[in-house]
């Protein structure tokens, strides 16, 4: 069987924190590979049958692959970068695993069940929506609202060193400012994928300097060149969580 993955939008209160939750599950008789693309985001992982024993999957540099095997029921809360700070009270993701916001939401979760992913998430939300009122990183919602953001437009925009810049946008999202920039015009090539085949329009489209810089970072950041990419998609023989939603 091959997995089911799909999104859901959170409720409006949560959208300026949290860009989704999402579904996995399947259940597979041999080890199914799946490949993972950064995204700057951070993700809670959650399992159905254990749902307080709560992961972090902290903003990755690359792509990485995941084995998948027997049943899998996974839900996932995806935030935006520097999100998860502002909602728990950190300062830094290494710092989340021994916090109150994650004890809080342990001790909410220990002991319920949970028959489908929609009712858990259901819960979750209830267990965040308190929590909406808090203030993003202003840093990091000048980044996430600028179409490409450079460490001098922050740095003119609140007065302050680059120095001061680097070190804030590196500890709230856990990549420096130049990598966070290449991981989000990744992304964005990724979308404008669905509709274009067109390398050229794709890297322009995407904010690339060139065709070439949009290709060297592709295969950097997904592991394959972006035509192969296309012929994958094309074929519906996927083998990627996150992209295209629906079934993988």
């Amino acid at each position: 069987m091959k997995a089911i993955y799909y999104e859901i939008k959170p409720s409006p209160h949560l959208q300026r924190h949290i860009r989704c939750f999402w579904v996995m599950r399947g259940t597979f008789s041999s080890i199914s590979s799946y490949r993972v693309f950064p995204d700057c985001c951070a993700d809670l992982l959650f399992s159905l049958s254990s749902p307080a024993d709560i992961h972090l999957a902290e903003p990755d540099t690359s792509y990485y692959d995941i084995s998948l095997t027997g049943s899998v029921h996974v839900c996932g809360v995806r935030f935006f970068p520097g999100a998860l700070q502002a909602l728990s009270g950190i300062d830094i993701l290494a710092d989340l695993h021994d916090s109150k916001f994650i004890r809080s939401l342990r001790n909410s979760l220990r002991d319920r069940v949970f028959d489908t992913a929609e009712e858990f998430l259901r819960y979750i939300t209830g267990l965040l929506l308190p929590l909406y009122d808090r203030t993003p990183d202003p840093v990091m919602s000048y980044w996430l609202n600028s179409s490409d953001c450079s460490v001098t437009d922050i740095r003119q925009y609140f007065g302050v060193s680059q120095k001061t810049v680097t070190r804030r946008v590196t500890g709230l999202s856990g990549l420096n400012p130049s990598l966070l920039n290449r991981v989000r015009r990744f992304q964005r090539s990724l979308s404008i994928m669905k509709t274009s085949a067109c390398l050229t329009d794709i890297a322009q489209d995407a904010g690339y300097f060139d065709q070439s810089h949009f290709i060297r970072d592709f295969r950097e950041f997904a592991g394959i060149r972006p035509s192969e990419f296309s012929s994958l998609i094309n074929s519906m023989n996927v083998r990627f969580i996150q992209f295209p939603v629906g079934v993988i």
